[in-house]
């Protein structure tokens, strides 16, 4: 009976002690936070492939402005993606980071009679360089047959300056304006001048904001089609209109 009652003991004790030590372990339990993917649309019809080479397997064409999940940097010339729920492989060339405020197809090609009723005065907008891809704050303080732009902070003006390559400049880039809510296409010149209202942000003057439909002050035809001009682009580069079909 003795050694019945020895055995059932040992028994119990191999079965209850794993019990035990969990009971009175601490578990951790490890919460990984996942990274959000950094989304770039395509710039041209790019294949995505199995691997990256160009004689590689074609798993899809992706339509130009195409979203995709960049997942892996580390490949060279490529990027491997996620294109629709299919992993391949594009050429990095053809592909441009999306500004996480930029949502392919929502861009608008606004004639500036009803974007000037979105840009009011003082209201804050954000721009982007569609070149770049660099974003500064700006407010209106004159809407007459374009908008009269300032930045709002020196930070501002010294991102502006930037994207203009580091000095003051007349030429007209292409820009989104993020305003309520909406996108807009637009071009900006990088050349201070005239009066200004904002104090503080190392800009003496304000510069030009030109959407569809409008015009200079002194109507010079050629600087007006440089804006229009730039205009479509932004709004071209944005929604990724070309045709070409890459590797």
């Amino acid at each position: 009976m003795k050694i019945k009652l020895f055995l059932v003991g040992i028994l119990l004790t191999l079965i209850l002690a794993p019990a035990t030590v969990l009971a009175g372990a601490e578990v951790e339990t490890l919460l990984f936070e996942e990274e959000e993917p950094k989304i770039f649309i395509t710039t041209a019809r790019l294949n995505l492939r199995s691997s990256p080479c160009t004689s590689q397997t074609r798993l899809a064409l992706a339509p130009a402005g195409s979203r995709v999940e960049v997942l892996n940097f580390g490949c060279g010339e490529w990027y491997e993606v996620n294109f629709n729920g299919t992993w391949g492989f594009m050429y990095a060339e053809h592909l441009r980071e999306l500004p996480q405020q930029i949502t392919p197809g929502e861009v608008e090609l606004l004639e500036w009679r009803e974007a000037r009723q979105l840009l009011t005065i003082g209201t804050p907008a954000t721009l982007i360089d569609v070149r770049t891809g660099l974003s500064w704050q700006v407010a209106s303080f004159s809407n007459g047959s374009h908008a009269d732009i300032e930045t709002l902070t020196a930070e501002d003006t010294a991102i502006k300056l930037q994207a203009f390559g580091g000095r003051w400049d007349w030429t007209p880039r292409p820009v989104l304006v993020l305003i309520n809510g909406r996108t807009l296409a637009a071009s900006v010149n990088g050349m201070p001048h005239a009066g200004s209202t904002r104090r503080g942000n190392n800009m003496s003057g304000h510069v030009c904001l030109h959407f569809r439909g409008s015009s200079t002050h002194n109507r010079t035809s050629s600087h007006e089609r440089d804006h229009q001009n730039a205009v479509t682009e932004a709004f071209n580069t944005a929604s990724a209109w070309q045709t070409s079909t890459f590797v």
